[in-house]
């Protein structure tokens, strides 16, 4: 009964949320064994932050935020960049910003 599907769903979203880190592990590692397609994001993810766009920014720095698992010094520069050339954002941007900077990306 539908009792049952609630009762083993806390497992079934560990397990879920498990099989995703191991797929962005995978393809973090996969990425970064092509040094083009890395060289691809990182500009991607700067043009990204140049933007002005509010959705753009974010996507960009969740991404960065991600990267810190791999390449922290390249991520770590963009986002220090983006935030010495972008003083006046709004406080939950630069908040969000902080945290990608550490990997703190849901």
């Amino acid at each position: 009964m539908w009792w049952d599907v609630w009762a083993n769903l806390p497992y079934v979203l560990q397990k879920q949320e498990e099989a995703a880190k191991a797929s962005l592990s995978y393809l973090l590692e996969w990425i970064s064994s092509h040094p083009d397609l890395v060289e691809a994001g990182w500009a991607a993810m700067k043009q990204a932050l140049a933007t002005g766009h509010r959705l753009y920014i974010e996507g960009a720095l969740h991404g960065l935020g991600h990267w810190q698992f791999e390449e922290s010094g390249t991520a770590t520069v963009i986002i220090d960049e983006f935030l010495a050339s972008h003083l006046e954002l709004p406080p939950a941007l630069r908040e969000y910003a902080m945290r990608a900077r550490e990997g703190d990306v849901q």
